[in-house]
């Protein structure tokens, strides 16, 4: 416990320390990218230092693993652009190549050396995937990222666009007794309600990439919805309500 007070400390620090040099020098300052419990901490410390202008990106519009940019063009006069890049990663023989895992690709990393924090999202398609990584990091990853577990690969930079592959397709249409966030979460990952509630207990929910400790929050459309263990999905809204008096509605679930 106190060695991860320690390393929240540490955190709170460091954000303070990289906003207050943007405020005060008056340029753009940016983090490592950042986990979801590390955005929801920024968050509240960036509430108290409602003075500094920031915003978050991780190279993708729906990113799990986000950067925060600090500075505004208001504030400094010209915009900067998230240096973020990303890179596809593809064996080199397709045909005769395996299935890879993201635990797979991340090992990879790791095995090189390298801060996690340098590492935005890895998204796993098939045989390849694509790595959102810091500009800085990125040449290094281009020259010595050869092998994922035992498939040869090759890498290049590329512009990412957002696939609709991450998504699901299809809209399921489930019935809840409301669009409460416990009913709904209950509903698409068959939890009980004892272990919907220990997910909030444990702050393992996640919208939108901050923390939700309150179970009775009420969805919103296009709400991205993260559990950790269990996984993702987007709230696509109210559709109608039945006789009984449940409601139906949308959800994507993310692949």
């Amino acid at each position: 416990m106190r060695t991860m007070k320690k390393e929240e400390e540490f955190f709170l620090n460091r954000i303070r320390e990289i906003s207050e040099n943007s405020y005060l020098k008056n340029k753009y300052t940016f983090t490592g990218f950042l986990s979801e419990p590390e955005i929801n901490r920024l968050s509240q410390e960036m509430k108290k230092r409602k003075h500094i202008s920031y915003e978050l990106f991780g190279g993708y519009v729906h990113s799990e693993r986000k950067m925060a940019k600090f500075g505004s063009v208001e504030e400094v006069g010209y915009e900067q652009e998230f240096p973020i890049v990303c890179i596809h990663i593809m064996p080199l023989k397709k045909k005769f190549a395996k299935e890879l895992s993201h635990r797979d690709f991340l090992g990879s990393f790791m095995s090189l050396g390298i801060e996690r924090s340098t590492l935005g999202d890895i998204i796993v398609a098939e045989k390849e995937g694509y790595l959102f990584c810091m500009d800085s990091i990125s040449e290094f990853i281009l020259e010595n990222l050869k092998r994922i577990g035992n498939t040869y690969i090759k890498c290049e930079r590329t512009q990412y666009n957002e696939k609709k592959e991450l998504w699901d397709d299809t809209e399921i249409e489930i019935r809840v007794t409301s669009e409460r966030i416990d009913a709904v979460l209950s509903k698409v990952f068959c939890l009980s309600r004892k272990k919907s509630l220990e997910c909030f207990q444990n702050n393992n929910i996640y919208v939108n990439s901050y923390l939700c400790q309150k179970s009775s929050y009420i969805l919103k459309d296009n709400d991205i919805v993260s559990a950790r263990g269990y996984g993702k999905f987007m709230y696509k809204g109210f559709i109608n309500e039945t006789k009984k008096n449940k409601k139906i509605i949308k959800i994507k679930k993310y692949l």
